[in-house]
């Protein structure tokens, strides 16, 4: 039996990776050259692809492989960018909660502890919840954060009671800190 569900999560694997290869740019493959994004948009869309790849259930999910690798940088023209923090923001709570990172610990299962929103994300999602897809927080510099729905998919709805294709379900907050060597 153990065989058969590493023969299915490797056949998964695969598929969702000829399915990734098929759309453009492979969002994880160890070994490869860090990505490059030139917007918020498509970091964001590479990093849902990501999740939608990752076995377990919301938070859990971003401290898997590939959701807890952040190389690859945002080239805005003004100035080059690293992820320094990314957190998914749940809303299946009676409040909105955002999930933070967790350091190292000798425990199996990750300790997942959470924050309230910063202001920024409260206005982000009441923009989701309009439609829109990204919210950019951004300086003289270029982005210092921003934001991007998470929205259900056909495979979400089979865990989401009462969610339909479309319907917001989360997001995630991206932060931002100069790269080295980039462009000031």
């Amino acid at each position: 039996m153990a065989a058969w569900r590493g023969l299915g999560a490797g056949v998964c694997i695969a598929v969702w990776g000829a399915a990734v290869a098929a759309v453009g740019q492979d969002p994880f493959r160890p070994g490869a050259p860090a990505p490059r994004w030139e917007s918020c948009e498509e970091l964001h869309d590479m990093y849902l692809k990501r999740f939608e790849g990752v076995e377990g259930f919301g938070a859990s999910r971003m401290y898997r492989p590939p959701m807890r690798d952040l190389s690859g940088v945002l080239e805005t023209g003004r100035t080059t960018l690293s992820i320094e923090r990314l957190e998914l923001i749940g809303l299946l709570q009676k409040l909105p909660v955002v999930y933070t990172p967790f350091s190292h610990t000798s425990r199996p299962d990750p300790v997942v502890k959470s924050r309230t929103l910063t202001a920024f994300e409260e206005r982000a999602l009441t923009d989701f919840r309009k439609g829109r897809d990204i919210a950019v927080d951004a300086s003289e510099y270029g982005p210092e954060a921003c934001v991007g729905a998470v929205r259900a998919k056909a495979t979400c709805v089979e865990c989401h009671d009462g969610a339909k294709v479309g319907d917001l379900l989360g997001a995630f907050s991206y932060r931002f800190s100069r790269a080295h060597g980039g462009a000031e």
